[in-house]
């Protein structure tokens, strides 16, 4: 797995762009410096079906994937996606509201 990450906060832009190649369904997780909790969360342009927040960071933990966790105190961003059989890369977008 590769991420490449490109921090815009202003904007909906692709923050991270995972490269997988996953041969069955697979988590990804990941966290990024993050100041604002009021977010719109979505993945592969899709952005009809945001993802799910948690209530902790111990609920992404054990979650299947396809949610996120704003951690305020360190303001950090936790996201955990699940990567599809043949997916060759996922692309996150994280909207400020």
């Amino acid at each position: 797995m590769v991420a490449s990450t490109d921090f815009d906060s202003a904007q909906a832009e692709p923050l991270v762009n995972f490269a997988s190649n996953a041969t069955r369904p697979a988590t990804r997780a990941f966290g990024l410096p993050w100041s604002n909790p009021s977010v719109k969360v979505w993945h592969d342009y899709d952005s009809n079906h945001p993802l799910a927040a948690t209530a902790s960071l111990a609920d992404l933990d054990v979650s299947t994937g396809n949610v996120y966790f704003y951690y305020a105190a360190p303001s950090m961003m936790y996201v955990k996606l699940q990567l599809q059989t043949g997916t060759h890369y996922s692309t996150i977008f994280i909207d400020p509201v």
